[in-house]
């Protein structure tokens, strides 16, 4: 695909404030240990995933192809 200007990539969000992920933040005691596993030590929201999926599409990538955009908050490197 790369070769006809087609790029592909992938979002792979944390945990995002939704109401699909309603279940993991909804009482105190599940959010907080959702928040725990986050190393910024709060949730994501739905348009910080829009920003990331903006930039992918934009010329501002036009040199990326192939990746997986992790968007965590940290939550998968436990910095």
């Amino acid at each position: 695909l790369a070769p006809d200007g087609i790029r592909v990539n992938c979002i792979a969000p944390g945990i995002i404030k939704t109401k699909f992920s309603e279940p993991l933040y909804k009482s105190e005691e599940s959010h907080d240990v959702a928040v725990s596993q986050i190393s910024m030590r709060r949730l994501g929201m739905p348009d910080e995933i829009g920003s990331v999926a903006a930039f992918l599409a934009s010329s501002d990538a036009s040199y990326i192809t192939g990746e997986t955009i992790v968007a965590s908050g940290g939550m998968v490197s436990r910095l």
